[in-house]
């Protein structure tokens, strides 16, 4: 098992409590913890890489965020960061 660095938290407040329920049933079911229930549950449903399609949506997102014309060159940023000092 990985570290415990190595591995994400969550914690989820206001869950439905039949949405609880019906996990704590599958952990009893399973024989496991709601904890490893509900590990398990999102191992399964959340894919482990982004879709070309979910990619590309994402590119559209940042490029929607970010401003049109031309950008300075990370040259002339160092450079000018550079003789500042």
């Amino acid at each position: 098992m990985p570290e415990e660095a190595d591995v994400g938290h969550i914690t989820i407040r206001d869950l439905d409590e039949s949405v609880f329920e019906t996990l704590r049933s599958r952990a009893e079911l399973h024989g496991r913890s709601v904890e490893d229930e509900a590990r398990d549950v999102l191992a399964q449903v959340v894919p482990k890489r982004l879709t070309a399609e979910e990619k590309l949506a994402l590119f559209d997102e940042v490029r929607m965020k970010t401003r049109p014309g031309p950008h300075p060159l990370a040259e002339d940023l160092i450079r000018q960061d550079r003789d500042s000092r």
